[in-house]
């Protein structure tokens, strides 16, 4: 690789790097994962003492199921499991009610919404404007069917006489 192709690699990694989308998503991990930790102090500290409460005093995370005996048992650790379900849909309902409010207080307009696809809303007009024209079309076919039978047209007979031979 010539020193020319090393500049231009270099220039075009620190370009992409000082992207807005590039810098705001590595902004979002980084607040993502703390907060991540702090859901997963949330349960593990104050849900789950409550949960075994509800259950007798049984502390949930430590719950293993033993498969087999000795040396060469499998141990699944059901419980822990659970408490990291129980973590994903608490931070995923956060995450859900944050977005609802946002588009519900700053979002006024539906572009502003987070998730909004114009792209979507335009495939939806469209569908409805074909949707339109192809009932247009079938009225049209229609009367114009209508037409010819109570006219004598050839294309539509008067009365079975053509089918018959």
């Amino acid at each position: 690789m010539s020193s020319n192709d090393k500049n231009s690699i270099a220039s075009g990694f620190r370009r992409f790097l000082l992207r807005d989308n590039v810098i705001g998503m590595a902004i979002g991990l980084v607040v993502g994962s703390a907060f991540s930790n702090i859901i997963r102090s949330f349960v593990s500290n104050l849900i789950n003492p409550f949960v075994s409460i509800i259950l007798n005093r049984v502390n949930f995370a430590q719950k293993v199921l033993q498969v087999g005996e000795g040396p060469n048992a499998i141990y699944v650790r059901w419980g822990q499991f659970i408490s990291d379900l129980l973590n994903f849909l608490i931070l995923a309902f956060i995450v859900y009610m944050i977005i609802w409010w946002l588009n519900k207080t700053i979002a006024k307009n539906p572009e502003d919404r987070f998730g909004y696809n114009a792209e979507l809303d335009e495939l939806k007009e469209i569908r409805k404007i074909m949707a339109y024209q192809t009932l247009q079309q079938d009225k049209e076919r229609k009367q114009q069917k209508e037409y010819n039978y109570r006219n004598g047209s050839a294309n539509e007979p008067r009365n079975n006489e053509h089918y018959r031979r």
